[in-house]
């Protein structure tokens, strides 16, 4: 079966792809299995693992839009386009959110502050923040509800990709991987 290829991405762009989706991956696996002690190694490799991302976060954000690749649109509808957009910007906002939620949430337990992080330095705290429990659960909910988009968003890339491949015969996969 011969594929049409896409134009590959910048490679600071596949290698943020990939070590953001680990990371991700990382996240979530040790948010499910975090114990409530804040000095569990799990507790401490969260929100590690969360700084480390907000931080992955800008840095992808900001190459993305210093080297912005066209592809081949005419290999897609314009409505595969959209849904496309609206999948990428979904997955953006919660590369942000998840982290940032967090990072917000340790404010409002005075018990996680301050962050320290890679223990090369303290993680801002807001100072005008005083402890309240009820603003720490609504970004709880916030949180809980960013990694559940996340698994929704992540099925759409992933089953968009396998349409692509199966259906329209385009590799993807090809712009996204260190390969040549």
């Amino acid at each position: 079966m011969k594929l049409t290829r896409v134009t590959k991405h910048h490679t600071l762009i596949i290698f943020l792809h990939w070590s953001m989706a680990i990371t991700l991956l990382v996240m979530v696996l040790t948010g499910e299995f975090m114990e409530d002690s804040l000095n569990s190694p799990t507790f401490v490799l969260h929100t590690q693992v969360g700084l480390t991302l907000l931080l992955l976060f800008f840095v992808r954000l900001s190459t993305s839009l210093i080297t912005h690749r066209t592809h081949n649109v005419s290999l897609f509808s314009k409505v595969e386009e959209r849904i496309a957009n609206v999948t990428k910007f979904g997955l953006y906002a919660v590369m942000f959110l998840i982290p940032f939620t967090g990072w917000l949430m340790t404010n409002f337990e005075l018990r996680i502050q301050p962050t320290s992080y890679l223990e090369v330095f303290d993680w801002p705290v807001i100072p005008s923040v005083v402890s309240n429990h009820e603003q720490f659960e609504i970004l709880e909910e916030i949180h809980e509800f960013s990694v559940n988009m996340l698994f929704l968003l992540t099925g759409l890339h992933v089953i968009g990709y396998i349409k692509h491949l199966v259906w329209n015969k385009v590799d993807l996969l090809h712009a996204i991987s260190f390969k040549k």
